[in-house]
């Protein structure tokens, strides 16, 4: 239960390879990065920080920074803005609450390859993936996403993702049509619920039928 943001001192070791900071090592509600820090940072685990609320990251902190595991911390709202570690490769999310879509900051990670957004760690309606947005994506899970009704993927987003799971999104009507332009794409896994109109001769069968494997949990 450190009451004063352990980032200042961290930072300063520049060696440090691997980070985890678990449930309630940190009770208050505000940590920065700041610019220059935790140069050698590969991995970076959040856990359990109850209090946490707001996360600030100063331009080329963390700059090697691949791996982000951010989980049970229900009072973050958002993710940093503009300065996310730009070399990001995967990216777990695991009930942050994020109340706003996370995707206008996530596609622009242009190295990240792995995506997990796992119960409740956006809370929202509607996800937009925008064209040219995640162009190294490979991997990308949707996961218990309560809130979540409507997902659009634009033309030309996620041009390289190989796998999608959609795990028990209930308010989630269907498939986004933009699918239909990821030839990539070659395995999925969706609710049964959607088998009949994603089967061939259902109504939504165009926008998986490029698909080699379609699977129904």
């Amino acid at each position: 239960r450190l009451e004063e943001d352990p980032m200042p001192i961290l930072e300063k070791l520049h060696q440090l390879k691997e980070l985890e900071l678990r449930r309630k090592s940190f009770s208050g509600k505000e940590m920065v990065c700041s610019s220059g820090g935790f140069p050698q940072l590969q991995k970076l685990s959040i856990k359990g920080l109850e209090e946490w609320e707001d996360w600030k990251v100063e331009e080329s902190s963390m700059p090697v920074l691949h791996t982000l595991d951010i989980r049970d911390c229900r009072k973050l709202k958002q993710l940093p803005d503009e300065h996310l570690p730009s070399h990001l490769t995967s990216i777990s999310l695991f009930f942050c609450c994020l109340e706003e879509d996370p995707m206008p900051t996530l596609e622009r990670l242009v190295h990240l390859k792995e995506l997990q957004l796992l119960f409740r760690s956006f809370s929202g309606r509607i996800m937009v993936c925008a064209g040219s947005g995640f162009p190294q994506l490979h991997k990308l899970k949707l996961s218990e996403l309560d809130g979540l009704e409507e997902w659009i993927v634009e033309d030309g987003s996620m041009p390289l993702l190989h796998t999608l799971r959609i795990w028990n999104c209930p308010k989630l009507k269907q498939l986004p049509d933009g699918l239909r332009f990821i030839y990539s794409l070659k395995n999925l896994t969706v609710p049964k619920r959607w088998k009949k109109r994603l089967s061939k001769g259902g109504e939504d069968y165009y926008k998986v039928q490029h698909i080699p494997s379609v699977e129904f949990y």
